[in-house]
């Protein structure tokens, strides 16, 4: 009967070799990325071939990353999911004021992981767009210290300076995941890594390969094969020289085999990994199944074609660029042609029989260059709109609102990736819930003020956890749009405050009104006592008592008088970004068609009464 060790070393093996296919396909993408082109035979030994590389797919990654990486992550957690901290039931204010404590924590948490590594948020989306798949590792620092035996040290208190957790983000070229019908099954990790950066990362569980290091130092710069193995049963990490042979070769174990996470002796069912895969489950072939940007550059082969158009067509200019531009026809050689450069532009002096030809210099061959170009816009047509990735308006100057209506329309056509790291940050706060709950700690985390928050392990409950996160942009243009898209609906279709102000993107709606509240309430205190001691300074309070109550009746007698005698005319009030139709706005004549020159003014254009409503 196989052991425990030789199944896992087993199901490595089987794993790596049906993605083979896969990371062939995304080590396409990746050079497409990096911009790493090499010629085809026999182009690349020809002395006078300049290798012309063109850059559009590095353009196309970038334009995606500037328009998604810095987008505003919003987190919402269901209130249900805070029913063990709180009293009564999910509809209650209590829970609702619970779940908005609880998405500043996690918020705050995640931007402290964030820090660990300058360019996170980035990474998240170049890798859903350059493989549609992102993968990261969860870690819990304060368990994995306790694994390293580093608990206490000077090290392992700076680590925990950024907080508990860490995801450490990983090339989906290097691990193979399988996906179910059901869920995340398994992952094996195949990282290549210096000998030292396996003592710095696992400890004292290395200390056989520290021993290595003691003996000799250059050592520690041998690259190694870290393999890292789960599944809901068992983890084992182990270290190898060779990666060609994952079943057979034993290597260094430094972890395993032996469940990642126990809680009352039985192991936590789920994984310590966050892994998203975009594309589609249709198709059975697994480099087929991941559909990232270049998928169909890479498929129609049009990176390839363009740079082989390019190269040929530049090369040939450079090569010929010293061509002869003369020919001079003498039978008395070099003596039979005088040059006169004192005159503006020279003078030949030929004699009789000599002649003389300037030869015409080609061009670029134009069938090449259409064809270049042809290529270039066709790679641009199946990655990202030109208005991503140089910024500059598709019909040169325009108006903001028409700009701006092209920057969304550019931006939707990326929502599979924005929707996978959606997705990603979803999981993500969804393991850090349950880690903490069968760890036993807590998360904690600070608001806009100094209100420190705390999600206690025994307030969590793994079975009901439901977050959300959306990531949206955070430009003026965008806000001032949200701001009076809300003004509307609050007036017109009365939709609640909180309502309202979650979809803003607030995280602690209740709190933000509370704090109105207060304020209005202090405006009012204030206002009144500060109208109080003016009118009592004055010494005018008595008789502004009395006019108040003569102008009462002298209201009332005017009302009286022009009761029925017209409607209102126009309608006061509206103004703003409201009406402006090149912010999104609602024209005037839509919103108000009442309200015409005559009605507001009782006059036409040329200055003569009109009859109001009512007055016929």
């Amino acid at each position: 009967m196989a052991s425990i060790e030789e199944k896992i070393r087993r199901n490595a093996a089987s794993m790596a070799s049906r993605n083979k296919r896969l990371h062939e396909m995304q080590e396409k993408y990746e050079q497409m990325g990096r911009i790493n082109y090499t010629l085809p035979s026999p182009l690349d030994k020809f002395e006078w071939i300049r290798p012309i590389v063109d850059t559009s797919p590095y353009d196309a990654k970038r334009g995606v990353k500037r328009a998604l990486a810095n987008l505003e992550m919003n987190i919402n957690i269901h209130p249900i999911t805070v029913m063990r901290a709180v009293e009564g039931d999910d509809e209650s204010s209590e829970a609702k004021k619970k779940a908005n404590q609880w998405e500043t924590i996690l918020k705050w948490t995640l931007s402290k992981t964030a820090k660990r590594r300058s360019a996170f948020y980035d990474s998240v989306i170049d890798s859903a767009a350059l493989y549609h798949e992102i993968v990261g590792q969860l870690i819990h620092i304060p368990t994995q210290l306790k694994a390293m035996g580093a608990n206490g040290n000077s090290r392992s208190k700076a680590a925990l300076r950024y907080g508990d957790w860490a995801i450490k983000l990983v090339n989906p070229q290097t691990v193979n995941v399988d996906y179910s019908d059901y869920m995340l099954e398994r992952v094996c990790s195949i990282n290549k890594k210096t000998a030292q950066e396996i003592v710095d990362f696992w400890g004292d569980a290395a200390s056989k390969i520290a021993a290595k290091i003691k003996k000799n130092e250059e050592y520690g710069n041998e690259v190694l094969i870290e393999v890292d193995y789960v599944d809901y049963d068992n983890r084992m990490v182990w270290i190898i020289e060779e990666a060609d042979n994952l079943e057979d070769d034993e290597g260094i174990i430094v972890l395993g085999p032996e469940p990642w996470l126990t809680f009352e002796g039985k192991p936590v069912p789920f994984l310590p990994w966050v892994a998203v895969a975009g594309g589609t489950d249709i198709d059975t072939a697994p480099e087929h199944q991941r559909q990232p940007l270049f998928y169909p550059v890479a498929m129609a082969e049009q990176w390839a074609n363009a740079n082989i158009m390019g190269t040929i067509e530049m090369s040939a200019a450079i090569a010929t660029a010293n061509a002869p531009e003369q020919v001079i026809t003498s039978a008395r050689g070099e003596d039979g042609v005088v040059t006169d450069h004192e005159e503006p532009g020279g003078i030949l002096r030929l004699l009789p029989g000599e002649t003389y030809q300037q030869i015409r210099r080609q061009g670029l061959d134009p069938a090449l260059m259409e064809s270049y170009d042809r290529l270039r816009d066709a790679i641009k047509s199946a990655t990202v709109a030109d208005i991503l990735v140089t910024g500059q308006p598709m019909g040169g100057v325009e108006a903001f609102a028409a700009y701006n209506l092209q920057v969304q329309i550019a931006i939707s056509s990326l929502g599979d990736f924005k929707h996978l790291g959606e997705r990603f940050y979803e999981d993500a706060i969804e393991k850090i819930l349950l880690i903490t709950h069968y760890t036993g700690g807590e998360i904690s985390g600070y608001g806009d003020g100094l209100d420190k928050y705390v999600i206690d392990s025994e307030d969590i409950d793994p079975e009901v956890i439901h977050v959300s996160v959306e990531l949206k942009p955070d430009v003026p243009a965008d806000r001032q749009q949200r701001v009076v898209t809300a003004a509307t609906m609050a007036r017109d279709m009365k939709v609640p405050t909180r309502v309202i102000l979650e979809w803003l993107g607030e995280s602690d709606p209740e709190g933000l009104m509370r704090e109105w509240k207060k304020e209005q309430m202090f405006q009012a205190y204030f206002s009144g006592l500060l109208q109080k001691v003016q009118m009592a300074g004055s010494g005018e309070l008595q008789q502004l008592m009395q006019a108040a109550q003569q102008g009462q009746a002298l209201a009332e007698q005017v009302q009286q008088a022009q009761a029925g005698m017209y409607q209102e005319r126009g309608v006061p009030g509206v103004g703003g970004q409201e009406v402006n139709p090149a912010e999104g706005g609602v024209p005037p004549a839509t919103l108000a068609p009442q309200a015409t020159r005559e009605l507001q003014t009782g006059r036409d254009r040329f200055g003569n009464m009109v009859a109001q409503p009512g007055e016929i």
